[in-house]
C-alpha cells in the first residue's frame, strides 16, 4: 500500500458523504475514496482517520484552553496537540520536529482556510481548503508543490473546518429558537 504522500496530491477534495453523515471523505481527481474521517459518536467530537499509512484520532478537549489532542490509533500515543487562537477558530499547531503551522482564514467571507508555516503565519499557504456546499460540505484543497508539509495537514484542516461548522450550526439554531 502507497503512503499518503506518495499519492498524487493534484485535484483532491474532501465531501460529506451525506448532509447527516458523520463520514467525511477525500476524494482524487477520478473520485476514488482515498481516505476517510468518521466522527466516533453522535456524542463527542472525535474523529478517526483513515489513510494510506496513516490512522490518526482527533480528540477535541477544553473549554476555555481549547485544543485538539492528534493521537496514534495504531499506539495510542499523542502525536502533537492544535491549540485554538482567539474565537474565530483558527490556531496554531507545533510539530515534533519543532516546525510551526498557522491555521488561518484566508478570505474575508471565511470559505478559504489554509495552514501556513512558521510562527507569524505570514507566507503562503502549505495546503489551502476553498470550502462550500450547502447540504453536503466540500474542499477543494490546493497544494504548494515546493512545501514539505505532513499529510497530517489535509486531515486536521478538514476537521477543524467540519467543527466550526457544527458550532455555527448550532449557535444559529439557538438563536433562532430564541
Amino acid at each position: 500500500m502507497k503512503e499518503f504522500n506518495d499519492l498524487n496530491l493534484q485535484d483532491l477534495r474532501w465531501v460529506e458523504s451525506g448532509s447527516w453523515s458523520s463520514r467525511q471523505e477525500l476524494h482524487n481527481a477520478d473520485d476514488e475514496v482515498i481516505a476517510t474521517m468518521q466522527k466516533q459518536s453522535w456524542w463527542k467530537n472525535t474523529y478517526e482517520v483513515d489513510a494510506p499509512g496513516n490512522r490518526w484520532l482527533f480528540v477535541p478537549q477544553g473549554f476555555f484552553n481549547r485544543r485538539v489532542e492528534i493521537i496514534s490509533a495504531g499506539t495510542g500515543d499523542l502525536v502533537t496537540t492544535f491549540y485554538y487562537k482567539g474565537m474565530g477558530g483558527g490556531g496554531e499547531l507545533t510539530l515534533p520536529d519543532g516546525r510551526i503551522f498557522q491555521w488561518k482564514s484566508i478570505s474575508f467571507w471565511g470559505n478559504k482556510w489554509a495552514w501556513l508555516e512558521g510562527e507569524a503565519g505570514d507566507t503562503d499557504p502549505v495546503i489551502g481548503f476553498e470550502t462550500g456546499g450547502w447540504f453536503r460540505a466540500r474542499a477543494d484543497l490546493t497544494f504548494d508543490e515546493d512545501a514539505n508539509f505532513p499529510a497530517l495537514l489535509v486531515f486536521l484542516g478538514w476537521y477543524l473546518h467540519t467543527i466550526k461548522r457544527q458550532e455555527t450550526a448550532a449557535a444559529t439554531t439557538v438563536v433562532i429558537a430564541t
